[in-house]
């Protein structure tokens, strides 16, 4: 598929331009990859948090079980 794009140049010169722009076709590879990538970045983003707001309710509960009172 080809695209004609006119460019009307300078109003000084008065030089205009036309050109033609060949679109390419989407490699069939690339949808797969970009599910997998944004599969992958999920998949670490709850990794992360699980593990941070689990390491916080683990550490609330320790503290009060030891009866030191400090709130996190």
């Amino acid at each position: 598929m080809s695209l004609d794009v006119e460019n009307q140049g300078n109003s000084d010169t008065g030089a205009g331009r036309t050109y033609r722009v060949k679109l390419a076709a989407a490699h069939p590879a690339s949808d797969d990859y970009a599910k997998s990538a944004a599969a992958t970045i999920g998949t670490l983003v709850t990794a992360v948090a699980g593990f941070y707001f689990g390491q916080r309710a683990t550490t609330s509960v320790l503290s009060k079980v030891q009866g030191d009172g400090s709130k996190t």
